[in-house]
């Protein structure tokens, strides 16, 4: 890091906030937004249990005798963030990006980040449980891809259907307060509504019947019964 002689702020290189980020995510063993304390009766004293990581970070990139606390693995981890949001660029191109992701990228591409800039250290702060949030995304959508490619509707509406399907995704909607599940049906994509969380990735006997054909060649299931 070096020091600006016009604004005497320090320029942090953006490898070292990732690494520290990776760390601090290390540390918490989660990401905390904010500072979270506890009462301790015994002493009549507040402390600190889990310290926001953008302030963690700012401590291993400042206080010397935190920086060792930055190990190699965080180092290598933090390279493999950095790189998936540079990656990330593509999205923005073809303009499937959100606005976090934009900033994610924007981060991502920045040689220094001023010592000054809260904002910035925050956000990278985020990147390493976004990254694996983003990872598991991804790899959702992709499946989704691969079966779609296959996938042909099948049945007509009001048909019953039963066998095994294979759970693909599984997102809960605020709006209806249920669980809409995208699985393979054999070669075919099925999507319904549930009362609970499936997991991905694991095979379920079920029964159900034909609602309606959506695009992408998705059958859409309604009444489903998990055997």
């Amino acid at each position: 890091m070096r020091k600006s002689q016009k604004n005497a702020v320090v320029m942090f290189n953006t490898d070292d906030v990732f690494a520290a980020a990776c760390a601090a995510q290390r540390i918490n063993g989660k990401y905390a937004r904010s500072t979270e304390y506890v009462f301790d009766d015994t002493t009549a004293e507040t402390k600190i249990v889990c310290e926001a990581n953008k302030s963690l970070v700012r401590k291993l990139l400042t206080d010397p005798d935190m920086n060792n606390l930055v190990t190699a693995a965080d180092k290598q981890e933090s390279q493999t963030v950095r790189a998936y949001y540079q990656c990330k660029i593509m999205d923005i191109l073809s303009n499937s990006a959100n606005e976090f992701t934009k900033l994610a990228v924007s981060m991502a591409s920045k040689e220094e980040i001023p010592s000054n800039d809260a904002y910035s250290l925050a956000i990278i702060a985020s990147l390493p449980q976004c990254y694996v949030r983003g990872l598991e995304r991804d790899i959702k959508n992709e499946a989704k891809m691969d079966a779609m490619i296959v996938s042909q509707h099948f049945g007509n509406v009001g048909d019953k259907v039963n066998g095994e399907c294979e759970i693909i995704d599984s997102r809960y909607s605020t709006n209806w307060n249920t669980w809409y599940i995208s699985a393979k049906f054999n070669k075919n994509m099925i999507l319904f509504s549930y009362k609970s969380e499936l997991e991905v990735g694991r095979k379920y006997p079920f029964s159900g019947t034909v609602k309606s054909h959506r695009d992408n060649n998705i059958t859409q299931l309604n009444r489903v019964k998990i055997k």
